[in-house]
C-alpha cells in the first residue's frame, strides 16, 4: 500500500489502469478531449472502469466551456477534473467534490487561487522546492518526472505520473511508473 497519493494522469489501457489501482493509486485522469493522443472514447473509459475499484476517477478536456466539462462529469460519471493552468478560473465554477489543478506557473500565485479543497499539481521541480508551499492549506502532489519520487520535498503530499501507451494489447511500456511506484511503496 502506497504511504503517499498518487495520480496518474492521461490513462490510455486497461492493463496501465489495472496495474494502478492493485497499486493502490488514489486518482487516475483520463483525457477526454478527441484532439489528444490521450483520447479515451466513453466505451473505452466504461470498460475500463469496470475493472477498477478503490480509485478516483479524472477527467481532462481542455475547454473553456464550464457546460462542457459540467455535462462530461456528469455523462462519464467521474469523481473529478483534472483542470489546466489555462483552466484555474474556472475552478470556482465547477461544481465536483474533487478539483486537481495542474500548475507550473509561480507558486507566488497559488494563494490567490481560492479553494484550498483543490489539490495542487506542481509540474515545476523550482516551484516544489519554494518556502512558499509551507503557507498553502491545499493538498501537493509533484509531477510528472519519475525521478521527484527520490526527492527530499517535505510539503509535498505525493506524486503525479503520466500514463503511457500499450504497444499492443496488454504489453504497456509503464516499467518507469512501475518502478517508482515500488519506490514509494519501500522508501515511504
Amino acid at each position: 500500500m502506497l504511504n503517499k497519493k498518487v495520480l496518474v494522469k492521461s490513462v490510455t489501457s486497461l492493463s496501465e489502469a489495472r496495474y494502478c489501482a492493485g497499486m493502490f493509486v488514489d486518482y487516475i485522469s483520463f483525457d477526454l478531449n478527441e484532439e489528444s493522443e490521450y483520447y479515451v472514447p466513453k466505451k473505452k473509459l466504461e470498460e475500463i472502469r469496470g475493472w477498477l475499484s478503490g480509485v478516483k476517477i479524472l477527467g481532462s478536456l481542455g475547454t473553456a466551456d464550464v457546460s462542457l466539462i459540467t455535462a462530461s462529469l456528469e455523462e462519464y460519471g467521474l469523481d473529478g477534473f483534472l483542470f489546466s493552468p489555462e483552466q484555474f478560473h474556472l475552478l470556482p465554477l465547477v461544481d465536483t467534490p474533487l478539483k486537481v489543478l495542474e500548475w507550473s506557473d509561480d507558486v507566488a500565485l497559488l494563494p490567490f487561487i481560492p479553494d484550498p479543497e483543490v489539490i495542487l499539481l506542481l509540474t515545476s521541480a523550482e516551484a516544489a522546492r519554494e518556502n512558499q508551499l509551507a503557507d498553502l492549506d491545499n493538498e501537493i502532489l509533484q509531477g510528472f518526472d519519475f525521478e521527484n519520487v527520490k526527492s527530499e520535498t517535505e510539503r509535498i503530499n505525493g506524486f503525479a505520473f503520466m500514463g503511457s501507451f500499450e504497444k499492443q494489447v496488454g504489453i504497456s511500456a509503464h516499467s518507469e511508473l512501475m518502478e517508482a511506484l515500488e519506490y514509494i511503496e519501500e522508501n515511504y
